[in-house]
């Protein structure tokens, strides 16, 4: 796939995400197959993956209905990480 035409995916799906996304909905299988099936080629097989790639390096997997489910990381403290050092210790 050429660079120009790979742009033109990129923008094509950067905006009509934001579309989507700013009145309300999200992005389902359907809205992919009606972009892929307006940018496809006879030569072009990764139109649907340079989409979904795009998608989600912008607007992240909520974009397509799916929740956050990885808690936040925890902050470790200077405790936390000397009794870490201190079973390390123990155990060798």
């Amino acid at each position: 796939m050429n660079k120009l035409k790979l742009s033109k995916i990129r923008n094509l799906a950067y905006s009509k995400a934001s579309e989507i996304l700013e009145s309300g909905k999200i992005i389902t299988h359907e809205i992919l197959d009606e972009l892929e099936i307006s940018l496809q080629s006879k030569d072009d097989v990764k139109v649907r993956e340079v989409l979904v790639s795009t998608i989600l390096e912008h607007f992240g997997i909520t974009a397509f209905g799916v929740e956050h489910n990885v808690p936040p990381l925890k902050v470790s403290t200077d405790k936390t990480i000397k009794q870490t050092l201190k079973d390390i210790a123990k155990r060798e």
